[in-house]
């Protein structure tokens, strides 16, 4: 067996599905089956080593051609690639957006096993009319489609009746050791994130720093787009109380050195770096702009979830928390209660459930379904 991923991007840069390939890649290495990884583009720097269990394949697109044909041999030959390994009926194939279905060869999708991973809000996934079309045409083809809570589930089903059965509830693991001590209550802000304005919005952040008093600061840590990078310290230049600090990779040293963790996306698939910050003891303040942020935050228990765009709100339950050193011991707590939710050994022990034995019912679904084979006309 052999469990092979296919991103745009390379895994040893920073990223949640990143995190999550290499998880998939050690759950490879420890049940003794082969990995190889499939990808275009590195995201940012390297900043993990390569796994020396893993097969990496890079396909790039002819620089010398414009984008969108560039872009299309790049798919054509994934599609070569994928047909030139011919992966057998015992081997996983996972790809993480419902259009790479297209580049999987006729004969790949009948022979070997399929999951497609949730990787964003479902309906930011599913907006495009392509990703529904490949769904349409070639969502037979997949025999399980993981998504990241019970009420993603539901909307899944609603989506596309006929994965009734072929749905699997596994949330993204954390990185990081739970934390055995609560967080220090002090007014350092923290946030970790992808660079990226058109989804993180750091704008509004900055905004809402703007409504607290003297004496709060905030760090910004990520990597990204040398854009991405420049449009981010130009918005900071004149606000000598937020910083940003550039990549980080002691995530859980830096996270200690702050009190409260901040989010301000448009939009996100899981929230990686929330349940990072949970399994430090921070509590968090973030908008509600994504179904798994209540399973994630807890209003009122470990964090606060604020309306999309009201600023003035989010800086008072900044507020509440920093000035309240009894009530921030409270969420301090039970954000390292709920962390063990998604404690790496028990979200790596739901995958290899589901890899070795397809039993859904050990991951949260009510029933455990026969494996959704392909027969030859499919």
């Amino acid at each position: 067996m052999k469990i092979i991923t296919y991103n745009h991007n390379k895994s040893t840069g920073v990223g949640g599905i990143q995190t999550l390939i290499r998880n998939l890649q050690d759950i490879a290495g420890s049940i003794n089956t082969g990995a190889v990884e499939i990808y275009h583009d590195l995201y940012g720097s390297e900043y993990f080593q390569a796994r020396p269990n893993v097969e990496y394949h890079k396909i790039s697109r002819w620089k010398i051609t414009p984008w969108k044909i560039g872009s299309a041999i790049k798919r054509l030959r994934t599609y070569h690639r994928l047909l030139k390994m011919q992966p057998g009926e015992e081997d996983w194939l996972i790809v993480f957006q419902p259009t790479s279905l297209f580049f999987i060869p006729r004969s790949v999708a009948r022979s070997t096993r399929i999951i497609l991973v949730q990787s964003n809000k479902l309906e930011f996934l599913y907006s495009s009319s392509v990703a529904r079309l490949a769904m349409l045409l070639k969502g037979r083809h997949i025999d399980i489609h993981t998504v990241y809570t019970e009420m993603d589930k539901s909307k899944l089903r609603r989506l596309f009746p006929s994965f009734n059965d072929r749905i699997a509830v596994i949330p993204r693991g954390c990185k990081l050791a739970t934390g055995k001590a609560t967080a220090s209550c002090s007014k350092r802000l923290v946030t970790i994130a992808r660079l990226e304005e058109r989804q993180k919005n750091f704008k509004a952040m900055v905004d809402i720093f703007h409504l607290l008093p003297a004496g709060y600061t905030l760090d910004i840590y990520g990597d990204g787009d040398p854009n991405e990078i420049g449009a981010l310290i130009k918005l900071v230049a004149d606000h000598p109380s937020i910083r940003f600090r550039g990549p980080v990779k002691e995530v859980d040293a830096v996270l200690r050195q702050h009190a409260v963790f901040i989010m301000t996306s448009h939009y996100e698939g899981f929230g990686q770096t929330l349940i990072e910050a949970r399994s430090q003891g921070l509590p968090i303040v973030a908008f509600d702009t994504f179904d798994a942020l209540p399973w994630i935050v807890q209003n009122g228990r470990n964090g606060f979830t604020v309306s999309p765009g009201d600023l003035a709100g989010f800086a008072e339950r900044i507020q509440s928390l920093t000035t309240d050193a009894d009530l921030y011991e409270r969420f301090s707590q039970s954000a390292l209660l709920l962390a063990r939710e998604t404690e790496a050994s028990i979200i790596n022990r739901q995958w290899q459930n589901l890899l070795l034995n397809c039993e859904q019912s050990m991951i949260g679904s009510p029933t455990a379904p026969e494996p959704h084979r392909h027969s030859a006309a499919s």
